[in-house]
């Protein structure tokens, strides 16, 4: 098994480190059916098709705890109040469940069919992971083949130079007017200049002012963000600002923005030790991944199933329309 594997989703380690916002407009960067009561009568006349209000005992548990992650079953038994949630989840689903047999929504043709579907993918999906289990080498990686695949891919481990930046935004649409515009800029001009020279509070202020939902419920907070992914004036204007410092209005396409910065935190290289069971743990699930894939190329051609003609697919299609347009109303 090749150590040179696929890293990019390593950078989830560098991305922890910090915080970025999706853009949206005032962003820095770029880039049920009701159910009858299950009465005594009702239970006596579902018989043998209702689930017993008994069925939770400890053999149960036990065959449910078996299909669970040995790290997963350990955190439950090992811990009594973990353990007691989760028989209380497994009560409450034995109360749905019964209260749906008694209802007989066993019996719905839909439900049926998705029980059938879901049946089958619980299934597939548990062969397929038996394939891999069978065909994964459980002794890799190496700790030789964790170190080349990091000293080979020197940049994933690299977290960009970043900064803590706040900031108080008035929006301003593309097609404003003249009248508009002003207004806005009058409001940011106040606002910074109480800031900059009045000793203003920006997060009182940014609770007040700022447009930006996402940070105005943090005091102005936008997060620890990547400077190289900065939009040009922001970036340019973060260049001139000192830690704790408030910038003038700054304009972008979507409004204005008063800057506030925080601390800069460097470029830096992500050592060995900080990464290795994360890069350890990322290189078994790219190596279950390319081994379920060719499993399911191998099982397609040697179990394959008849593909139907395009004709065929056609019919289908027109029978399947012609019900629901019968159905359409005029």
């Amino acid at each position: 098994m090749p150590a040179a594997v696929l890293l990019g989703a390593v950078l989830l380690v560098v991305g922890a480190l910090g915080q970025r916002w999706w853009q949206t407009s005032g962003d820095l960067t770029r880039s049920v059916p009701k159910l009858s009561a299950a009465t005594p009568a009702k239970l006596a006349a579902a018989g043998a098709h209702a689930p017993s209000t008994t069925v939770i005992d400890n053999q149960l548990l036990a065959d449910v705890l078996g299909i669970v992650d040995k790290p997963q079953r350990e955190e439950i038994v090992n811990s009594a109040e973990r353990f007691k949630q989760f028989v209380a989840q497994e009560v409450l689903n034995h109360a749905v469940l019964q209260a749906a047999t008694i209802n007989k929504a066993n019996q719905n043709p839909q439900i049926k069919t998705i029980m059938a579907r879901a049946a089958q993918r619980v299934m597939v999906d548990a062969y397929l992971n038996q394939v891999v289990q069978v065909n994964l080498d459980p002794k890799f990686p190496s700790a030789a083949q964790v170190r080349e695949a990091y000293d080979k891919n020197p940049t994933a481990f690299r977290t960009p130079e970043r900064v803590h930046l706040w900031q108080i935004f008035i929006p301003l649409d593309a097609g404003a007017s003249d009248k508009d515009i002003k207004a806005a800029w009058t409001r940011a001009n106040r606002l910074a200049s109480d800031l900059r020279t009045s000793g203003g509070d920006f997060a009182a202020l940014a609770k007040q002012h700022s447009g930006h939902e996402a940070s105005r419920v943090n005091d102005g907070y936008m997060g620890l963000l990547n400077s190289a992914e900065l939009l040009p004036p922001i970036a340019e204007a973060v260049k001139k600002l000192k830690p704790n410092a408030v910038s003038e209005p700054i304009a972008s396409d979507t409004g204005l923005h008063i800057l506030k910065r925080g601390t800069q935190v460097a470029a830096e290289t992500l050592s060995f030790e900080r990464v290795e069971e994360q890069l350890r743990a990322r290189m078994v699930q790219e190596a279950m991944a390319k081994v379920r894939q060719a499993a399911i190329e191998k099982i397609a051609k040697e179990y394959a199933i008849a593909t139907p003609s395009a004709q065929q697919l056609e019919t289908w299609r027109q029978a399947l329309l012609t019900p629901a347009a019968a159905a359409t109303p005029e």
